[in-house]
């Protein structure tokens, strides 16, 4: 049991092997890697810089107050945020139901996607609470290690990112994973029709019919390609959260490991504990701990960001039917 956790504690992801450090140096070989100056890049920072002051504050105050309302819903459920959703959703089903336009039906789906999309990113930050409210029972239980009671308590919480909290990203990302395909083929295909239409207006002397239906086509190739490009957006959103994820719940998957075998080494000791491994475990947790809320914090953001660009998207998209 002992080498057991000694070998756990060797190749603990608690130390910061994953660390936001990498994530700076990764994003410093992308920028290396354009040909824009560094002028160029100073403005970039600039400009986010101001939009995550103003939208990013603004988002995080709407979904403050819409959790604070909604309290009293079950952790597993999904939320209902078409409240956080720019244009409002029964005002965007007004503006499509009065346009009297054709709209391909793949960008009704984009917008029901969306729907869901926002729904779980308000779940993934009730998840981040709830990470935040866990970590600090651990808190309380290393600053009392021989007191098992509270590394018993925290052993039975359930991980936050696993379960149907991981079941359900993988759902949203997959479908914008096939809808991004989707409208990128429909996107192809309408440009074909587009093209074909033209080569037959040039060639017949009456082009009236053929000029409405180029019309049409054309100006359906214009919102399919600012569909594919949002759902591409999204897509890439959710690959970072993903990540984001995944490392989280395995960083908690493995405290809670370590944890579970000091406690069963503490009942073999009928209750001594080996207090030298104990104080090494507590130790290395608590060096985790600042890595693993600067992980949570940067999980929180993308988030936000994540909603924002959702509205952004849905805003795009609706300004070209």
């Amino acid at each position: 049991m002992l080498a057991k956790l000694k070998t756990l504690l060797s190749k603990s992801p608690l130390v910061p092997w994953t660390c936001s450090s990498n994530n700076n140096s990764s994003r410093t070989i992308r920028s290396k890697g354009r040909s824009g100056s560094n002028h160029s890049l100073n403005i970039i920072e600039e400009y986010m810089g101001a939009f995550r002051t103003k939208s990013f504050n603004a988002m995080w105050t709407r979904v403050r107050q819409h959790l604070n309302t909604t309290k009293t819903r079950p952790f597993e459920s999904e939320p209902d945020c078409t409240d956080l959703l720019e244009p409002n959703q029964d005002l965007l089903t007004s503006i499509l139901y009065d346009s009297h336009a054709y709209i391909p039906s793949l960008l009704l789906d984009f917008f029901n996607t969306s729907i869901h999309a926002c729904n779980f990113c308000v779940s993934l930050i009730e998840s981040v609470d709830k990470a935040r409210d866990n970590n600090r029972l651990l808190r309380s239980a290393l600053d009392r290690p021989e007191d098992r009671r509270d590394l018993e308590q925290f052993s039975r919480l359930s991980n936050p990112f696993s379960g149907p909290s991981w079941i359900k990203f993988q759902r949203i990302h997959e479908i914008y994973s096939r809808m991004q395909k989707k409208l990128t083929l429909a996107h192809r295909k309408a440009g074909r029709r587009v093209r074909l239409v033209n080569v037959a207006a040039r060639a017949a002397t009456c082009g009236v019919v053929d000029e409405v239906e180029g019309y049409w086509a054309a100006w359906e190739v214009v919102q399919l390609d600012a569909a594919a490009r949002g759902a591409f957006a999204l897509g890439r959103d959710f690959d970072t959260m993903g990540r984001m994820v995944e490392r989280l719940a395995d960083e908690i998957e493995h405290g809670r490991e370590v944890i579970g075998l000091v406690l069963v080494e503490m009942e073999v000791e009928e209750g001594k504990g080996e207090l030298v491994l104990l104080r090494e475990v507590v130790r290395e947790l608590q060096v985790s701990e600042s890595w693993f809320m600067d992980q949570l914090a940067e999980l929180e953001e993308h988030v936000y960001l994540c909603l924002l660009n959702i509205n952004r998207v849905r805003r795009m998209v609706l300004e070209v039917m």
